[in-house]
């Protein structure tokens, strides 16, 4: 991006966010670079919800220091739809986070694994980021 177009380049102006295999993605290369991103989002990722996820095994430390990731974090944007077969996996990944004191808003609604529910919650998360 910084190099063919004209766009702030420091982790206040950056925004990374993804669907489904692509929002675990986008979580996870977040969290592991929170000196280049300051707003992570991700719709409903099949890899968070999976019973043998280890956010440590993937982003070491994230979990021992919820302050620095507090402070660097303006906003961790999580979403699930009801009706998906990940939703149980995203309430427990959001009792995870508030457990351990990682601020973050979780979002739920009506829907599946499907484009509906995907266009409502990136429609909440741009209103939310810069």
């Amino acid at each position: 991006m910084e190099k063919n177009f004209r766009v702030m380049a420091d982790r206040k102006s950056r925004a990374i966010a993804g669907l489904s295999m692509g929002g675990g993605q986008a979580y996870i290369i977040g969290l592991k670079n929170l000196d280049k991103f300051s707003y992570i989002g991700e719709f409903s990722a099949g890899l968070l919800s999976d019973a043998a996820f280890d956010i440590n095994e993937r982003v070491p430390s994230v979990f021992s220091n919820p302050k620095e990731v507090n402070q660097n974090i303006k906003l961790l944007w999580i979403a699930c739809g009801k009706d998906d077969p990940r939703y149980q996996g995203h309430l427990a990944l959001d009792y995870t986070l508030k457990e351990k004191g990682i601020i973050h808003e979780f979002h739920d609604s009506q829907g599946g694994h499907e484009w509906r529910f995907w266009r409502e919650q990136l429609h909440g998360f741009m209103q939310r980021i810069f």
